[in-house]
């Protein structure tokens, strides 16, 4: 007996080898676009957005001085006094940078604020005044970068990365707290102490 005609004619044949032909060019054609997703995934990985962010030294007259400790959880402050107070904030998810906190900062008051910190990525605070509460800690401790531009550091989580107007750590009790400075004056005459003064 011999097989249907279907099977048997070379027309058939023709449409199966082609048929075979288009698999083997498909999974061929599968394993170039699988090479060349996974090289892409590679280069992204040490693209320079995904680039270690760094601290940035500052702008607008502000220097870097620092990695400080937020002072709102401490035990000991009054009214959750933050590390960087009497002064203005602003939150810009998904914008903030370094230079953008600064000039915010500069704007504020007449001569601008003396102190601003970046915190949390995208927190930007403004101060007359450094809490005498907020220790400075290490740099790496301060290590998320800005939300608005990836290779700048913006503090951390409770970390607040500080830059001063003047370029110096000049740590202030906040209001209620003392500062613990005392003034003593000598009059001396022909080599000998008067008085003393307080």
């Amino acid at each position: 007996m011999s097989p249907p005609s279907s099977l048997s004619s070379p027309s058939r044949r023709m449409r199966c080898m082609c048929s075979t032909n288009l698999l083997i060019h498909c999974a061929f054609y599968l394993t170039i676009l699988s090479t060349a997703n996974l090289v892409a995934a590679q280069t992204t990985s040490t693209s320079p957005e995904t680039a270690t962010a760094t601290i940035a030294t500052g702008t607008n007259g502000y220097k870097y001085i620092g990695c400080y400790n937020e002072t709102t959880t401490l035990s000991g402050t009054s009214s959750g006094t933050r590390a960087l107070y009497g002064g203005i904030n602003e939150v810009l998810p998904g914008e903030m940078t370094v230079e953008r906190c600064l000039e915010f900062c500069k704007g504020g008051m007449e001569k601008g604020y003396r102190f601003a910190g970046l915190e949390y990525s995208r927190e930007c605070w403004c101060a007359t005044q450094l809490f005498s509460l907020s220790s400075k800690v290490a740099d790496s401790d301060c290590e998320l970068a800005c939300d608005g531009d990836k290779s700048q550091i913006c503090g951390g989580d409770l970390r607040i990365s500080v830059y001063d107007l003047n370029g110096v750590v000049n740590s202030v009790a906040a209001a209620g707290q003392s500062a613990g400075l005392v003034l003593g004056l000598v009059l001396v005459v022909a080599g000998g102490v008067i008085a003393h003064l307080l």
